[in-house]
């Protein structure tokens, strides 16, 4: 599994359409192309006191896959011109992971999960403070789950959002 991670950077008062422009516009549009061998997109957000951070991790069976995401320089990132109108700047290139560890079950059924602030996998998934969008697969491998955390890791809920498309 490979796993391509990119990044991008707006100022504070752009940060909402630039989520919404990728929640509405982006994700739909690479899920519409139906990429065999694509699994699913998370999108990350970090708000620090001069701007706001956004990734993007997409998950995908091998490099084979990617490539027929991007093709050959499949490094260069994948940035519309409706996203790069509200970006201050952004990688160029993504950057790809073997993945060599996936753990399926995070707590509880993906339909009604209770997270815990305390439990190690909280701080290993989410990093640091700021996060406030997240999707996995659940322990039944089709389905994804959406998880918003506030900034302080205070207050957590999760739902399961829809059923992966092969």
């Amino acid at each position: 599994m490979i796993c391509r991670i990119w990044r991008g950077w707006t100022t504070p008062q752009n940060a909402d359409a630039y989520e919404s422009v990728v929640r509405a516009e982006v994700i739909p549009g690479i899920e519409a192309l139906r990429i065999e061998g694509f699994r699913h997109i998370d999108l990350l957000r970090r708000a620090t006191d001069q701007e706001v951070e956004f990734a993007t991790v997409m998950w995908f069976d091998d490099l084979a896959a990617v490539r027929r995401f991007m093709g050959d320089d499949y490094e260069v990132s994948h940035v519309p011109l409706v996203a790069r109108a509200v970006l201050a700047r952004f990688d160029e290139r993504s950057a790809h992971y073997d993945v060599v560890n996936v753990a399926r079950k995070v707590a509880g059924s993906p339909a009604g999960i209770r997270l815990r602030t305390s439990e190690p996998w909280a701080r290993m998934v989410f990093g640091q403070p700021g996060c406030s969008l997240l999707t996995w697969l659940s322990e039944d491998s089709d389905a994804l789950c959406k998880v918003e955390v506030s900034p302080s890791f205070g207050d957590m809920k999760a739902e399961k959002s829809f059923r992966h498309q092969s």
